[in-house]
């Protein structure tokens, strides 16, 4: 994205290498009813026969429910949270808030960008008929004393990260609820995990270093892909 801005266009296409998108998907972006504060996505689908399967469930903006196929989408519909996938993002918005946290190294760095998008005023939007096709990610869905939990299949190095991260995004944004909901929820994500994970001295270690990491702010690459 450094480098694509000194290009000084309006606006920046932001997706992952594995992501195919429609022929037209850059198209129907760009014909929604853009406001230069605010991020725009394309819809990452998997598609089957019965539906096309949202690889990301869309958490609505009101927080009152996720939406897994894009049927449920309305034409552009806001959201809390955009996955660097399809994202597009304005000049004006990079010239203000600045570049992604590189320092986060993989994973989460979209959703801190989000959050910096929403605390500057911008809101966050889906366009539906703006299509791509996006392997889906492996999740483990399962409920613990009443409440639903994803939790994402990740090797050990990658685990780490995820877990860092999100701990990181929400000692910066959440408050409280970095105490209350996010580390409680990460620790009942290392149970679930001990309990499917074949290597459970690995996946443990990555999960409780996550945590202290992400507790005492460490960030950069500190843990090595293998």
């Amino acid at each position: 994205l450094k480098h694509a801005t000194r290009e000084n266009h309006d606006w920046y296409w932001l997706m992952d290498d594995d992501a195919r998108p429609e022929n037209d998907a850059l198209e129907k972006l760009m014909d929604a009813d853009r406001d230069r504060l605010n991020a725009y996505a394309s819809v990452a689908i998997k598609r089957t026969e019965s539906a096309d399967r949202l690889c990301w469930p869309a958490v609505t903006a009101d927080a009152r429910g996720n939406l897994h196929t894009r049927d449920l989408l309305q034409p552009v519909q806001q959201v809390l949270h955009l996955p660097f996938l399809g994202f597009l993002v304005s000049k004006t918005t990079i010239e203000s808030l600045g570049l992604p946290e590189r320092d986060y190294f993989i994973l989460g760095d979209d959703t801190e960008y989000a959050e910096r998008i929403k605390q500057a005023g911008g809101s966050l939007y889906l366009v539906r008929d703006s299509v791509l096709y996006h392997p889906m990610p492996e999740r483990r869905i399962f409920s613990f004393m009443g409440r639903t939990f994803s939790n994402p299949v990740l090797s050990p190095w990658k685990k780490y990260y995820d877990v860092r991260n999100r701990v990181l995004i929400a000692r910066k944004y959440y408050g409280v609820r970095c105490w209350t909901e996010t580390i409680p929820g990460q620790l009942i994500r290392m149970l679930h995990s001990l309990k499917n994970e074949p290597d459970r001295l690995a996946i443990m270690n990555a999960y409780m270093k996550g945590i202290k990491d992400g507790i005492s702010g460490k960030k950069g690459r500190s843990v090595t892909p293998g």
